[in-house]
């Protein structure tokens, strides 16, 4: 999320998987104060996003993933969310996961297509 922030020469696309800004706590807090959340994303983007995350993510769970997205959409996001149920050992380390692997490897292979 740092690096599409910086918006690099060439890139095209952002695949998010469990990703987040070290600043995404400070920005809930400031989102859930606010009557105009969007205003608080750090960046306004059209670039293609995936995002995957699993509903027992400790470090950024589905409230705080979807206020995110909302305030990305607002901001002209083209952001695209894969929501997967909880995943063992915890939903944080989805990518040791091989049964949630298949799933967002077919969703990111579409996504990186279109």
């Amino acid at each position: 999320m740092a690096l599409a922030q910086r918006r690099p020469p060439g890139l095209k696309a952002v695949v998010n998987v469990a990703g987040g800004l070290i600043s995404a706590i400070a920005w809930r807090r400031a989102w859930m104060r606010s009557s105009r959340p969007s205003r608080h994303w750090p960046w306004k983007d059209t670039l293609p996003q995936l995002w995957v995350y699993a509903g027992n993510d400790d470090l950024f769970p589905p409230s705080l993933v979807d206020g995110m997205r909302a305030a990305a959409l607002d901001r002209g996001g083209d952001v695209r969310l894969i929501a997967l149920p909880d995943v063992s050992p915890r939903g944080h380390a989805i990518l040791q996961n091989g049964r949630a692997r298949f799933v967002w490897l077919r969703e990111m292979d579409t996504s990186l297509r279109a």
